[in-house]
């Protein structure tokens, strides 16, 4: 069973609603751009730190390399 009441209310304060909704919907569509912006951010970051820990890892392989150069004892 549906009731189906009419309700009144005044111009004006439809119009407020009507504006608070409109300003809600802007700062959602605000919102959603911030949260992509940070995503593309902390993907770059990623593939920042990814490249930094492969420099790492190569820089750490020449050490290896000439440390176990310099005292092998020669044969």
């Amino acid at each position: 069973m549906t009731d189906k009441s009419t309700v009144f209310i005044k111009i004006d304060e439809y119009r407020k609603v009507l504006d608070t909704l409109d300003k809600l919907k802007k700062q959602v569509v605000d919102v959603k751009k911030t949260i992509a912006s940070i995503e593309k951010l902390r993907s770059e970051e990623e593939k920042e730190l990814s490249a930094w820990s492969e420099k790492v890892d190569e820089l750490e392989q020449k050490v290896l390399s000439v440390d176990s150069s310099l005292f092998e004892p020669e044969q």
